[in-house]
């Protein structure tokens, strides 16, 4: 809705490179974080706040919000399994533009062994079953309701994360992966003549 003049300027054309970068930034890194920081900021407990990689010179804006605490960003593979397993609880919001989708960061904090609160998601419940539903939450009211639930609860977690984690090591592997990859392709190029 642009006016023309300021599309041809700033390249905001759908066959131009500008305006798919506008895009990503705004459907991406703009909009998505702007959702995350809304729910993280209405939690009522202090907050670890871990990443920022895309635009680290971000951090500053988070001294705006005085529950989340900026810890800087951890090594994926040598660092960050540790963190999401010493966490009480991590929270993962998903990208907002993963509709079904499941997280990678929620698996690799499940499989770290670390206890998470994810926003629901049909696909983790077709991987998981009924007993990843224990995680979800639905809006910042149940978010801070099940987060003064589960600190309270220890052992109740390490059973959440225990059964998911079975859950990873039998389903999420490569084998199955590529299994999963290959049987598409097969389907794909089948031949549809009876």
């Amino acid at each position: 809705k642009l006016p023309r003049a300021a599309r041809d300027k700033h390249g905001l054309h759908l066959a131009r490179k500008e305006f798919w970068d506008y895009y990503l930034f705004v459907a991406w890194q703009a909009a998505n974080t702007l959702i995350r920081l809304g729910v993280l900021t209405k939690i009522k407990q202090e907050i670890s706040f871990y990443g920022l990689f895309a635009d680290p010179k971000s951090s500053d804006l988070l001294k705006a919000y005085p529950n989340l605490i900026y810890q800087g960003n951890r090594d994926h593979f040598t660092e960050l399994p540790r963190t999401y397993a010493s966490t009480k609880i991590n929270i993962c919001i998903s990208n907002g533009l993963c509709y079904k989708g499941v997280s990678s960061k929620l698996l690799d904090c499940l499989a770290s062994g670390g206890f998470a609160l994810t926003d629901p998601k049909e696909d983790l419940v077709r991987i998981f079953g009924d007993p990843v539903k224990k995680i979800f939450f639905r809006n910042v009211d149940e978010l801070n309701e099940k987060i003064g639930y589960y600190l309270d609860r220890p052992s109740e977690r390490e059973e959440i994360v225990d059964t998911l984690r079975r859950t990873i090591e039998r389903r999420c592997t490569v084998r199955n992966l590529f299994g999963a990859v290959l049987k598409s392709v097969n389907n794909q190029w089948r031949d549809p003549r009876p």
